[in-house]
């Protein structure tokens, strides 16, 4: 039960290396600003990493035979107001620098994944994982249209928001390993999983943004020209 909920905790987490720069794209050429919707998905994408991670820091030392405490999960909203605060002061502090940086060293984070794998076991996972992994993008599919039920968006702008939460890359290439690396007995099938979720919705989500953009969000009148 608990190796799935380390599990669960990885494949949950959206990649803001695919879905930062589109949104921050959006906001530039004001396709669904008037609704303020490339604002929601990256505040959105954020809260919901930093939820992912605490819930693995929680699962994973359940996992090792640790206790869970309600300050655990307490720490959640005190997790999401300090990154928040922290991100915004570094963002600023690093603008124009940081993404220069962050080419190089996403490379050697997806090299370090890369060489961690095992791919006997990814071999193994197979059609099972695959399947898992669909399964999960259908629950994220619905769990995102709920969070949407009381906003202002239509059919096509609740599509989008749902393409814009698959791309999984970053987040699971940084704690997919981890989990092998601690000695977990799931640690090389979580691994394996990951970085399958990675080679499946980091295109899937990309390519459908790029490709659905223009159609599914209005863009705001004093940017055409």
């Amino acid at each position: 039960m608990i190796e799935a909920a380390v599990m669960g905790a990885v494949m949950g987490a959206v990649s803001p290396a695919i879905v930062v720069p589109r949104m921050v794209q959006l906001m530039d050429s004001g396709y669904g600003t008037a609704k303020s919707i490339p604002q929601m998905i990256m505040a959105g994408a954020s809260c919901d990493d930093i939820f992912v991670v605490v819930l693995f820091t929680t699962f994973t030392g359940m996992a090792q035979g640790g206790n869970v405490r309600a300050a655990d999960f307490i720490d959640i909203p005190i997790s999401i107001v300090s990154g928040i605060a922290l991100g915004a002061f570094t963002g600023y502090v690093l603008s124009e620098k940081f993404g220069k940086l962050w080419i190089a060293e996403e490379v050697i984070l997806f090299v370090l994944v890369g060489e961690a794998v095992d791919i006997r076991y990814t071999a193994e996972a197979g059609a099972m994982a695959v399947l898992m992994i669909f399964a999960a993008l259908i629950f994220r599919a619905a769990g995102v249209c709920i969070c949407m039920i009381k906003t202002r968006l239509n059919f096509k702008e609740w599509l989008f928001c749902v393409i814009a939460y698959l791309p999984k890359a970053t987040v699971q290439a940084a704690i997919g390993s981890v989990p092998l690396a601690m000695g977990l007995p799931c640690g090389q099938i979580v691994l394996s999983v990951a970085v399958i979720a990675i080679l499946i919705t980091a295109p899937l989500g990309a390519l459908g943004m790029d490709l659905t953009y223009r159609r599914l969000l209005v863009r705001e009148k004093k940017f055409i020209n």
